[in-house]
């Protein structure tokens, strides 16, 4: 089909948003931080685009696949992602600068009426019946007149000076209030829900949270694969299936030495591969899951987050034994 698009007719994108951005691929908000959103959106669309891959246009959905790989891999990175983030602004400032720049097209106004000068009238103290005009200017510094606008003009600037010195009060309370506020000290989490988080996502020293032990576990997965020519599927692969061993382990890891820390990740990345290489995929794996979910329904359930989540448990229940017996040795000879 020559005029298949993939990307509009799989994806949605439209030929004016092409090539996409990482952002636009995933589906997700412009400079989305949220790392479990952008790792669910990624999850979503290469499970549909697995499918796809079997059928006539495999190979575009493969390429397709790639392209949302190495996507997923940026984007969970958080320095890669504040690179391309600030790379990507610039782009669309860029773009956005030159279609503002763009010369619009103007039409030519009508030419406007020519005004007829009007030759002015003689002055006369009279006027036409013969009453004498009254000058308003205070032409006569001892006229009653000429006094009585002296007055009104500086009960004016009086006022004004009232006025002027009101709202100047009004912004040294409005900047004194703003400074208070500043300095005030954040109030400490006592509800037992702001507790129970913070108990959650920080270690015993306070030094690591689970997100930090996860992020250093993959970026020593996508350091040792740079010595090697970069497979964007299999790197995904590796990286879901090691953040997936060591969850449950996090706090033991967190609190260690960095030296035994890195020992117990290059464990959980030799143990990932070798599952990898034995075709225990974390991709495949939650495929079949979810066509077991399915049962004999002809319409397959929407791939989740939730039934996602499910997968990987069922995954790691499965293939995860070995390497839990291997991390309790390591973390009790590091005692």
């Amino acid at each position: 089909m020559a005029d298949f698009d993939p990307y509009y007719e799989w994806l949605g994108i439209p030929p004016k948003d092409q090539p996409p951005h990482h952002y636009r691929l995933l589906g997700i908000e412009l400079y989305e931080s949220h790392l479990t959103a952008i790792d669910a959106a990624a999850n979503r669309i290469m499970a549909y685009l697995q499918e796809l891959s079997n059928g006539e246009n495999g190979a575009l959905a493969q390429q397709l696949l790639n392209e949302v790989s190495a996507a997923r891999v940026c984007l969970l990175n958080k320095k890669r992602k504040a690179t391309y983030d600030q790379t990507l602004k610039t782009k669309l400032s860029n773009k956005k600068q030159k279609k503002k720049n763009k010369p619009a097209t103007v039409k030519t106004p009508p030419p406007l009426p020519v005004a007829i000068p009007v030759e002015p009238a003689e002055e006369s103290t009279f006027s036409e019946t013969g009453i004498p005009q009254i000058s308003t200017e205070d032409s006569h510094p001892g006229s009653s007149l000429g006094a009585s606008s002296r007055r009104t003009t500086r009960r004016s600037k009086t006022g004004d000076k009232k006025i002027l010195l009101i709202v100047i009060i009004l912004l040294l309370l409005v900047a004194t209030a703003l400074g208070i506020m500043r300095f005030r000290p954040n109030p400490k989490a006592t509800s037992k829900t702001e507790k129970a988080t913070n108990l959650e996502n920080v270690d015993k020293t306070g030094s690591l949270r689970l997100d930090d032990v996860i992020e250093e576990a993959q970026d020593l997965a996508f350091s040792l694969s740079q010595n090697e020519e970069v497979n964007y599927g299999k790197l995904i692969e590796i990286k879901e299936i090691t953040a997936l061993l060591i969850r449950p382990h996090w706090k033991q890891i967190a609190i260690v030495k960095p030296a035994e820390r890195k020992e117990c990740y290059q464990l959980a990345i030799e143990h990932a591969e070798e599952l990898f290489s034995n075709n225990h995929t974390l991709q495949h794996h939650k495929q079949e899951y979810r066509k077991k979910q399915a049962g004999s329904s002809k319409q397959p359930p929407q791939f989740d987050d939730r039934l996602s989540r499910e997968a990987g448990k069922n995954y790691r229940k499965q293939y995860g034994t070995e390497f839990d017996t291997k991390l309790a040795q390591l973390l009790g000879n590091s005692k």
